[in-house]
């Protein structure tokens, strides 16, 4: 009975260590040996070269941007490298609208008006817009708008206005378009008209007036042209060289006499005296008849400054404005003092 009950007892004991020891090896299977000549399987390449990885919670891959945007203005990527978009418009680089509104008053000068008569002048009113119109191909629209005061004088205005009296002169308008179609370089086409506000010898209406249409070409010369259409843009400090032409209709020079105008050359330079804040100013125009002779060349030269830290685009200039004609040697001065805002 004794040799019975221990052969059952190491019977029971075999199979209870067989059974822990298939438990405990429960869940783990090895994995199949794999052929000697079977090389492991390779990585996933993904069509950019790199193994694809997959993503770890709050990482921002280099192939993934947190903004749509980032490409989508050639403009920045040219002029303002390796800002990002968010950057740029933070730092307030847009800006659609730009321009100059001046103003100046002739202590002492002679003009002619646009329809051949020589007046004093006493005020320009004159106004720079500039509107983008297309930003990636850096296309946009200008107009410049000069409105003329005459000073008072015997049958010209009230003489019971004594000297604060004045007469309506001219107003001049120039409208066109303008293309910055590679670097610093700018092409324009726009339509000019100057007209005589003055009645003359009409008690009905003002007579006498010039129009005409030009193609003008320009380089600039200075850096600050690269930030056209944004809010670091400073007209005034944009220098250039141009040439161009005007294909139709007529002008008057220094002496009243209308001729048809042809080629032009213009060029508009500034020079810093101390700093950026005070500087000389020169915008020169030589125009020709359509012969190809040498006929009318304006000045506008002088000095200006900025000498408000709190406006640094409030700007006061004094300096001539000249006209000579050419062909017979006659001059037109002025002396004018001017305080405008570039915006």
């Amino acid at each position: 009975m004794t040799s019975t009950w221990a052969a059952l007892a190491r019977r029971n004991a075999t199979v209870m260590l067989w059974l822990l020891v298939a438990g405990l090896s429960h869940g783990y299977q090895a994995p199949p040996d794999l052929p000697a000549d079977e090389p492991p399987p390779k990585e996933e390449k993904t069509s950019s070269g790199t193994a694809e990885q997959p993503p770890v919670p709050g990482t921002i891959f280099e192939h993934e941007t947190t903004d749509p945007d980032s490409n989508a203005d050639p403009y920045f990527e040219h002029h303002l490298p390796g800002l990002l978009p968010t950057e740029r418009f933070r730092k307030e680089y847009v800006d659609p609208i730009w321009g100059i509104l001046d103003f100046r008053v002739f202590p002492v000068g002679q003009r002619i008006a646009s329809n051949g008569v020589e007046f004093d002048p006493l005020f320009l009113l004159d106004l720079n817009f500039n509107v983008m119109l297309w930003r990636k191909k850096r296309i946009y629209q200008f107009a410049n708008l000069d409105f003329w005061g005459q000073k008072a004088a015997p049958g010209i205005t009230n003489s019971k206005q004594g000297n604060f009296d004045f007469s309506k002169r001219e107003f001049d308008c120039n409208l066109g378009l303008a293309w910055n179609f590679h670097s610093s370089w700018e092409a324009r086409a726009f339509a000019y008209s100057f007209n005589n506000l003055n009645r003359g010898t009409s008690k009905v209406s003002p007579n006498g007036f010039n129009d005409g249409v030009a193609l003008e070409g320009r380089y600039y010369l200075d850096p600050t042209y690269a930030d056209l259409g944004s809010a670091a843009f400073d007209q005034a400090r944009a220098t250039f060289l141009s040439m161009g032409y005007y294909p139709s209709k007529s002008m008057v020079d220094g002496t009243g006499y209308q001729f048809k105008p042809g080629p032009f050359a213009r060029a508009y330079l500034t020079c810093d005296l101390i700093d950026e804040r005070c500087y000389l100013f020169g915008n020169f125009v030589l125009t020709g008849t359509r012969d190809f002779e040498a006929q009318l060349f304006e000045i506008d030269a002088g000095v200006a400054a900025r000498p408000f830290t709190s406006a640094p685009r409030l700007e006061l200039r004094t300096g001539t404005l000249d006209t000579v004609t050419l062909q017979g040697g006659d001059v037109k001065p002025s002396f004018y003092l001017a305080i405008r805002y570039v915006y």
